[in-house]
């Protein structure tokens, strides 16, 4: 018996991906698709294939084509902290810009902020991080 490749999850995945807003994919958004092993194959068949990135556990980023190296793929849109900073939202954790980054996008401060910290206003264990940098934060709890 033949299986075509419309009938495998990887392809089902693809699909789903189109289907989801932003760049930022959480594991929770695929689970509807199989059985929790094989959609993790094809997960990873998928990052093999640079198709998708992983970010920290359950978080995935899309890759797509460069235009000026075939048969690479880049990170899209805002980048791997705009992107993180989608999946923080998506995953319910409040977050904020840092001061510094607050200043320049006001105009108040000339100097661009290269790697900007955020602040989680919750508190967070996971490792977050793309390429070898670990995504910047600083926890800020508010005790009243």
């Amino acid at each position: 018996m033949k299986v075509k490749y419309t009938d495998t999850y990887e392809y089902q995945i693809l699909q789903k991906l189109e289907e989801i807003p932003g760049y930022a994919i959480l594991r929770s958004e695929l689970e509807d698709i199989g059985p929790k092993r094989q959609v993790n194959y094809a997960i990873a068949q998928l990052i093999k294939k640079r198709s998708l990135i992983k970010l920290g556990k359950g978080i995935y980023a899309r890759l797509k084509p460069s235009t000026f190296r075939p048969g690479e793929y880049i990170m899209p849109g805002p980048g791997y902290i705009g992107i993180i900073r989608e999946a923080l939202t998506k995953l319910g954790i409040p977050w904020e810009l840092s001061k510094y980054e607050k200043l320049y996008n006001s105009g108040e401060w000339t100097q661009v902020p290269i790697r900007p910290t955020t602040i989680i206003q919750k508190r967070m264990r996971r490792k977050l991080s793309y390429a070898g940098k670990e995504f910047p934060f600083e926890i800020q709890t508010r005790f009243n």
